[in-house]
């Protein structure tokens, strides 16, 4: 029955990604209890298929044990991972988790520390808690938007200055994750549409040419590795010139337009971030 239910779904949804919560007791008439012996084989078949993994008792010590722990594990950079706290604050007593819970900011703080472990691509602030996040947690919201997820940005982009037209132009790009999860790029629905890519910007800042490292996988850079690519791009038909190099992520299946933001200080144009001048003669 699981597997027709995640057929059905994977099926109908081919380009919007899926999600099922990880738990521990997957086909059974019991709501909690020891880890069901199948309960890794079912969900497997789900995960397989491409969906992402999702928990809501993020900082329930008791909850959240050893066995979601090593399922999350298992799928780290291979599945994402969506969080949702468990303790609900206003309703729950949160003193008897085995962490020794006191204060909401203890909550926080314990779901925060669930999420690292974990490589979370994203955090639930959920609906009710939010509040208690940015008044007396707001230095655990901004780790998150520091560190939670997938954070990429071009750390050198080496081009030619100048390039005769119709040449060829080497072009090397590196890059960096400063998150701790990754770019999920090859999920099924996704089908590796996320490439890094290089452009000849014009002065309007619109795109003249647009070239695509299709041998890069950005689903493959993770935290504290700075990844090396170099690829040729044919400037066939571009027109005589002066010219900005602007890089970016693009979402192949939308004319190569910029798709993913890049986590740089510098300013985009039109989502390209402007490495260099460059002149084609």
């Amino acid at each position: 029955m699981l597997r027709w239910v995640v057929d059905l779904y994977a099926d109908a949804f081919t380009r919007v990604p899926l999600a099922i919560n990880y738990h521990r007791l997957i086909g059974v008439e019991k709501d909690w209890g020891a880890p069901d012996a199948d309960s890794e084989r079912l969900l497997d078949i789900a995960v397989d298929r491409g969906f992402m993994l999702r928990h809501d008792a993020f900082g329930m010590t008791t909850y959240y044990g050893d066995w979601e722990r090593a399922y999350a594990e298992k799928w780290r950079y291979r599945r994402p991972i969506l969080m949702e706290g468990g303790w609900v604050t206003k309703q729950h007593n949160y003193t008897v988790d085995p962490r020794g819970y006191e204060t909401v900011a203890d909550v926080r703080n314990g779901e925060f520390d669930d999420s690292a472990e974990a490589h979370v691509n994203a955090l639930d602030f959920r609906n009710g808690e939010t509040l208690s996040w940015f008044t007396g947690s707001f230095d655990l919201v901004k780790k998150v938007v520091a560190e939670a997820g997938y954070r990429l940005y071009p750390t050198t982009v080496k081009a030619p200055a100048h390039v005769v037209a119709g040449a060829t132009a080497k072009v090397r790009h590196d890059w960096a994750n400063i998150g701790w999860a990754n770019l999920p790029n090859d999920l099924p629905q996704w089908k590796n549409k996320y490439r890094p890519a290089v452009a000849l910007l014009r002065a309007n800042g619109t795109a003249a040419p647009v070239f695509v490292d299709s041998g890069s996988d950005p689903s493959a850079w993770r935290k504290g590795a700075v990844v090396s690519h170099i690829f040729r791009a044919r400037l066939a038909g571009v027109a005589k010139g002066g010219y900005r190099w602007g890089v970016a992520i693009v979402d192949t299946t939308r004319g190569n337009a910029p798709g993913i933001e890049l986590a740089a200080k510098e300013a985009t144009v039109g989502g390209w971030l402007v490495v260099g001048d460059v002149t084609v003669d």
